[in-house]
């Protein structure tokens, strides 16, 4: 097979147009906090468009090597790759957080008791790596529940600025 300066188009095409449909469905952001399966989710979706481009360009360009046979284990085994390899390293990182490495810090601000429910929620799943260091409010009648539960509250509103470039 010879290498045409059309076929080299034709690919950084492919390669822009699948970075441009990963980028849409969010596979280069932060997965720390969703669900497996809408991860899953969001890959075959991507894959899947992802194709459809590729059927497009078959009838714009006339490939002929883009067959429905190509396209039908093009889309499985790249489709199986990606999931594979993300839940891998998805498994990994969980592994690597619960022993205490790629740990992010996390303020809260408010202190209600859904303040309280969140940061105990994120407390007891220890492979989202994220560690509570304190909680920011003003002063309220709910503040004497807050402290009894022991959280340290750090600051209030007006000098959490300051205590964010310290």
């Amino acid at each position: 097979m010879r290498v045409k300066a059309r076929n080299f188009a034709l690919f950084a095409g492919f390669l822009l147009a699948w970075h441009t449909i990963f980028c849409m469905f969010g596979l280069y952001e932060s997965k720390r906090l969703s669900v497996r399966k809408a991860e899953v989710l969001d890959v075959v979706k991507a894959t899947s468009l992802a194709v459809v481009i590729v059927c497009v360009a078959k009838f714009i360009g006339r490939l002929e090597m883009v067959t429905p046979v190509f396209l039908s284990i093009f889309w499985f085994i790249s489709t199986a790759t990606l999931v594979l390899s993300r839940l891998t390293i998805r498994y990994i990182l969980e592994r690597v957080r619960v022993r205490g490495r790629n740990l992010r810090d996390m303020v809260i601000i408010g202190t209600s008791h859904r303040a309280i429910r969140f940061a105990r929620n994120i407390e007891a799943r220890p492979e989202l790596g994220y560690r509570v260091l304190c909680f920011v409010d003003q002063d309220w009648g709910g503040l004497q529940t807050f402290r009894q539960t022991g959280y340290p509250l750090a600051c209030d509103l007006e000098t959490f600025p300051h205590l964010l470039r310290e």
